[in-house]
């Protein structure tokens, strides 16, 4: 009777909170402007950049590390937010300049601006890049909902994977960039209210206060997880969208640092769940826990694991609405701008670009095993653009790259393009390898090797650059 009530409570909150994504979608695409499915207006306000900014980094592969970290009773892997820190600081610094260039030049992606400070070879591989780590990120939430899915209703992990496949195509297609604010703004305070965990499912008290644990990872993984952090917000494609969709600078000055606070906060409550999971459910295997905790009807109420399924398919879903976005944006304006040039003709690719990379995302997740590894190794796929990224976001402002020859700049372009394919070169050796198996660190050196190198091709064109203008004065 237990089960059947859980089922009862799981599809009464499924139904209610898609008829509310539904209902966004098809109000937006009702009233569908332009440049609101485009760049939301560029009108987002502090609390929907940073909600939704933290909603699409709070990912499927995040619920699988964090409430298994809890399980272990373990706060080591915060280190993580030593890097965010980093990162949340340099962005609210610079974020402001980068919106009003946006807004001037019509910027709506990062890989635009790689094209316009860096050059077309670079942005096209960074493009290339982008779109793929898109789509890996779209399929690790799929992997993670649909097992869920299959646990609870008794079906194949590919019946969830089509269930939420069809309901993104649908609030997506008809809302756009908006559509994935709104929602994301939606589903953020449903996750949010995880803070209420440690009531409804209590952990320990010893591993709540297990505070001496942050301390206790090697010293590779502090670093790989700091590392992690620095760069993943630097090179994450839809971090750069809240900014150049913010509605002025103090959105940014202000929505930015929120996000950090948000993250910081759902983190801890994933750890709590994981730490209740285990005093419930002392049994169930701490990697799966995530998952199995849904068969697991007799310790845990049934309206809670409803709540939880909510919360897991709010927590998936934003992520695969923003990584969705931030592929046909790409994809748009790199690839396909002489087609999408008037918001009509971008509407309607982008709507065909959202359906087919859903589509394919989800065939895709059903080849996932270990959910961790693939996070780390996804996130470190990416780092490798870190230079590219950052390089284009400061380029303008430096005194050496603006004063290069247009020869020498399409020269720079190709090295930093051939450093940047060397260092995901290397990323597939350690992949090949096995290495990235044997701790996180492995999956981080490739894009520090990268950025170390662009940052070396740099500095040798700008100082051979002054080098010759000093001769031919002489």
């Amino acid at each position: 009777m237990e089960h059947l009530d859980f089922k009862f409570y799981g599809f009464l909150f499924i139904g209610l909170y898609l008829a509310v994504l539904i209902f966004t979608g098809l109000w937006y695409g009702r009233k569908e402007a332009g440049q609101d499915f485009i760049i939301g207006n560029r009108n987002i306000g502090i609390v929907p950049t940073a909600a939704s900014l933290a909603a699409s980094f709070r990912d499927g592969g995040g619920i699988a590390f964090w409430v298994t970290a809890g399980f272990a009773a373990s706060y080591g892997g915060l280190w993580l937010f030593v890097g965010i820190f980093f990162s949340i600081v340099i962005i609210t610094l610079i974020g402001p300049r980068l919106r009003q260039e946006a807004k001037i030049t019509g910027i709506i992606t990062v890989q635009e601006r790689v094209q316009a400070y860096v050059g077309p070879v670079s942005a096209k591989l960074s493009a290339v890049v982008s779109l793929i780590f898109c789509l890996l990120v779209i399929s690790m939430q799929y992997h993670v909902t649909g097992n869920i899915f299959a646990q609870i209703l008794d079906v194949p992990a590919y019946v969830g994977v089509a269930l939420v496949c069809a309901i993104l195509v649908l609030y997506l297609v008809t809302g756009g960039y908006k559509s994935v604010i709104v929602t994301d703004t939606i589903q953020f305070f449903v996750m949010f209210s995880l803070l209420v965990i440690p009531f409804i499912i209590p952990p320990s008290a010893a591993d709540m206060t297990n505070f001496k644990s942050f301390l206790e990872p090697s010293l590779s993984d502090k670093i790989a997880f700091t590392l992690y952090g620095v760069y993943f917000l630097l090179i994450a494609p839809e971090c750069w969208q809240r900014v150049f969709s913010a509605r002025d600078d103090r959105t940014v000055r202000l929505g930015i640092p929120l996000t950090y606070v948000m993250l910081v906060i759902m983190t801890l409550s994933l750890i709590w769940l994981g730490m209740g999971v285990k005093l419930a459910l002392p049994d169930i295997d701490a990697k799966a826990s995530y998952i199995q905790m849904f068969q697991n009807t007799d310790a845990i109420e049934p309206w809670v694991l409803g709540y939880l399924l909510i919360v897991f398919l709010s927590i998936t879903m934003s992520t695969q609405s923003a990584a969705c976005y931030s592929f046909t944006s790409t994809l748009n304006k790199i690839f396909f701008k002489e087609k999408t040039e008037t918001d009509k003709s971008y509407i309607h690719f982008s709507r065909i670009a959202i359906t087919i990379s859903l589509i394919f995302s989800g065939v895709l997740s059903l080849a996932i095993h270990d959910v961790i590894k693939y996070l780390f190794d996804i996130v470190g796929f990416i780092i490798c653009l870190a230079p590219i990224y950052i390089y284009a976001i400061v380029a303008n402002r430096m005194e050496g790259p603006q004063s290069l020859p247009t020869q020498s700049r399409a020269a720079l372009d190709k090295v930093i393009t051939g450093v940047t394919v060397a260092g995901i070169l290397i990323f597939i050796a350690v992949i090949l390898l096995g290495l990235s198996g044997k701790g996180f660190i492995f999956s981080m050196l490739p894009g520090v090797i990268t950025t170390f190198a662009v940052a070396g091709a740099i500095a040798v064109f700008i100082k051979g650059d002054r080098d010759h203008k000093r001769t031919v004065a002489v």
